[in-house]
């Protein structure tokens, strides 16, 4: 389970899956914002459901899988709280997007 450091609950958190989401749409290399997306914090499974800038998109597979080999490849490693932005605290549960 993940521990949010301002004492928050969440039973979901939130996870980077890097640009190219925006890239593909016209965005600027080194100026796109990542697009994030949210993780069942019990289950380590991914959601399909954008956070932030990126429920702006109109993601498709190809977004989803870049994200999820983005978050795979270790920004997932620190899942954010949705909540208050910070890192959480590690789990006993690793997230494995539901694979």
């Amino acid at each position: 389970m993940f521990r949010c450091p301002n004492g928050h609950e969440p039973q979901r958190g939130i996870i980077c899956g890097g640009d190219l989401p925006f890239l593909r749409r016209g965005g600027e290399e080194g100026r796109a914002p990542n697009a994030y997306f949210f993780v069942d914090l019990q289950s380590g499974a991914f959601i399909r459901e954008p956070f932030g800038f990126a429920k702006e998109l109109a993601l498709d597979d190809e977004d989803w899988a870049t994200m999820e080999n983005h978050a795979l490849g270790g920004c997932v490693a620190e899942p954010q709280c949705p909540d208050c932005l910070e890192f959480l605290e590690p789990a006993s549960v690793p997230l494995s997007g539901g694979k």
